[in-house]
C-alpha cells in the first residue's frame, strides 16, 4: 500500500510566526491526505501515524524525536496538532527542516496491525519545512511593535525596557500644554535651572499659589509687622499680638521661633503670643549700657515669659513726678507776695510701658 501526504502551508506559516512562545506551548498544525498506490483516498477510520523531523531530506540527524498519533481519517484527510506529546524544545525553525511521516500499513491481509514497525516504511520524499520571513520577524519581537524606533529613542531604541526620548529628536513646539497631563511634571523631572523667569507669565504666581515653605522664607515665623487697619483684616497666616494662648500643634513653626518668650500658656499644649496692646517696641540691649541701665529689672508680660534683658520682657514707664520753677521779669518790682509754681502731676500710670 502506498501513501502520500500534502501539507497545508498556511498552518505551517502560522506556526513559524509564533515560535517566540514558550517552547512548551509550541504547536505545529498538520493536515494531509492519505491515498493508496492508485491515488484513491483511504477509507475512513482510525490510522496510526508517526511524525519525525530531520535536518536533511534523507538520512541525516533527527531534529525532533517525534510522536505517534491515532488520527481519524475523514474523506481521506487527517488533521493532527504536532508537539502535544513531544515538545519542540531546541528545534530551530529558522533553517530548512524535513518532516518524515510513517503510516501503519503492515499486517495480516494488508491491514494495519496497530504498531509502527520496520515493516512500515516512511513516506518519501520527506516534506520540506522551510523558514519564512514571518519567523524572523517573530524572533525580533523585542522591537517596539516590530519596528526599530532608533530615529525617536536612544539607549535601547528597540527595547521598551530601556528606550528613552532624545530631546534633539523632538520637533520644536510639538509638545504643548494640552498634551501634558496635570501634575505629571514634578520637580524630579525638571533639570536644575531649567525653569527661569522667562517661561513664567506675568502675575501668574501669587502668594496663594506659593507653597507654605516659600511664603515663610519671605516672612519668617515670629516676625512682627505693623498693620494700619482694623483687627478683623489680619492677612492669612497672621495673628494679632494680643497675648492669647495658642496651640503648639496648630502653630509648630511659630512655637519653634518664639517658644515661651511671651508666656508659657497652659505649660503643656499652648504658648502665648506677643502682647503689644498699648505698648511700645524697642530693641533688646543684651548687656548693661547707658541706653537702659535698669534693663535687668524688666519683668515678664505673661507668666513664665522672659524677664531681664530678653525679648518679651516689659518695663514700666520712667516718667516720674517733678516740678518746674519759673521766674519772670516785671516793670518794676513784682507785686508783693507773688509766686508762680508748676507742680508735677505724679506717676503717669504704669500701663504705659516700654517693651523689648
Amino acid at each position: 500500500m502506498k501513501t502520500t501526504s500534502l501539507l497545508n502551508l498556511f498552518t505551517l506559516l502560522a506556526f513559524c510566526a509564533g515560535q517566540d512562545q514558550s517552547p512548551a506551548r509550541r504547536l505545529l498544525p498538520f493536515e494531509g491526505r492519505l491515498t493508496d498506490q492508485n491515488g484513491n483516498m483511504v477509507t475512513n477510520g482510525v490510522r496510526l501515524v508517526q511524525f519525525k523531523i530531520y535536518d536533511a531530506p534523507s538520512a541525516g540527524a533527527a531534529a525532533w524525536a517525534g510522536e505517534i498519533h491515532h488520527t481519524t481519517v475523514n474523506g481521506g484527510l487527517v488533521n493532527v496538532l504536532l508537539g502535544t506529546k513531544t515538545p519542540f524544545n531546541g528545534v530551530n525553525f529558522d533553517r530548512t527542516l524535513y518532516l518524515e511521516i510513517t503510516v501503519d500499513v503492515s499486517g495480516a491481509d494488508g491491514q494495519p496491525d496497530g504498531a509502527i514497525t520496520a515493516a512500515d516504511p516512511p513516506m518519501l520524499p520527506r516534506q520540506v519545512l522551510r523558514p519564512v520571513v514571518f519567523s524572523k520577524e517573530s524572533a525580533d519581537s523585542r522591537l517596539l511593535n516590530g519596528y526599530d524606533w532608533a530615529a525617536v529613542f536612544e539607549d535601547g531604541s528597540t527595547n521598551p525596557a530601556t528606550a528613552r526620548f532624545s530631546g534633539s529628536r523632538i520637533i520644536a513646539q510639538s509638545i504643548t500644554a494640552a498634551q501634558i497631563a496635570p501634575a505629571t511634571v514634578g520637580s524630579a523631572l525638571r533639570a536644575s535651572g531649567a525653569v527661569g523667569s522667562d517661561p513664567i507669565a506675568p502675575s501668574s504666581v501669587t502668594l496663594e499659589k506659593l507653597a507654605a515653605e516659600i511664603a515663610e522664607k519671605l516672612i519668617a515665623p515670629g516676625t512682627i509687622v505693623a498693620l494700619g487697619g482694623p483687627t478683623n483684616q489680619v492677612p492669612n497666616g497672621g495673628l494679632l499680638c494680643n497675648g492669647a494662648a495658642v496651640s503648639k500643634a496648630t502653630y509648630p513653626r511659630l512655637w519653634s521661633a518664639n517658644g515661651n518668650a511671651w508666656g508659657t500658656g497652659d505649660s503643656v499644649a499652648t504658648f502665648n503670643l506677643p502682647v503689644l496692646l498699648g505698648l511700645f517696641l524697642r530693641g533688646v540691649e543684651p548687656t548693661p549700657a547707658d541706653r537702659n541701665p535698669d534693663g535687668g529689672a524688666r519683668f515678664p508680660v505673661r507668666g513664665g515669659g522672659n524677664s531681664g534683658r530678653n525679648v518679651g520682657s516689659c518695663q514700666n514707664d520712667a516718667f516720674k513726678a517733678h516740678q518746674h520753677n519759673m521766674a519772670g521779669g516785671f516793670n518794676g518790682a513784682p507785686p508783693s507776695g507773688f509766686q508762680f509754681n508748676v507742680s508735677g502731676c505724679g506717676t503717669m500710670g504704669t500701663h504705659q510701658r516700654l517693651l523689648d
